[in-house]
């Protein structure tokens, strides 16, 4: 809208993150680079992550299962977890705003709160989830936080 912009449009530049190199970079995309949006692409993340070769390759995961889900490895998670902390302290120390997402097919397995239920309180917003998904990221985004900020219950 150029009136909205006084003639000139603006744009925000945005990296998805689809490799492990990748997000070890990140820091200095946002240091070298004034990259400030980011997008953690969980699909091919986690396969190469984990060490699968391709596309094709189902996700692995690890041999425990709760309430009938696989659990992503817990190694993953901490890495997503650090990606995401990377981004925010470096963005912080330029002082500008981030926007840190998770993107991909994220489907109800992945949504458990072992595997994604527990970033979805670490991240500004979710991409490519289907509309039946949506009540289902609400309440986990909502259970990740009360297990976050809650007192610890006495009964």
């Amino acid at each position: 809208n150029s009136t909205e912009f006084n003639g000139r449009a603006r744009y925000r530049l945005g990296v998805t993150l689809e490799v492990p190199a990748g997000c070890g970079a990140a820091a200095n995309m946002v240091k070298e680079l004034g990259i400030t949006s980011f997008a953690l692409g969980t699909n091919d993340l986690s396969l190469l992550y984990l060490g699968g070769a391709d596309r094709n390759s189902p996700v692995p995961a690890i041999s425990d299962y709760e309430e009938g889900v696989p659990l992503l490895a817990r190694s993953f998670i901490s890495f997503i977890q650090d990606t995401i902390r990377s981004i925010r302290i470096a963005v912080r120390e330029t002082g500008r705003e981030c926007s840190v997402g998770l993107c991909g097919q994220i489907n109800e397995p992945k949504l458990h709160p072992l595997n994604y239920g527990s970033l979805l309180g670490l991240v500004d917003y979710i991409a490519a989830v289907s509309s039946q998904m949506v009540p289902v990221v609400t309440l986990l985004a909502a259970r990740s936080l009360v297990q976050q900020y809650a007192p610890p219950r006495t009964d």
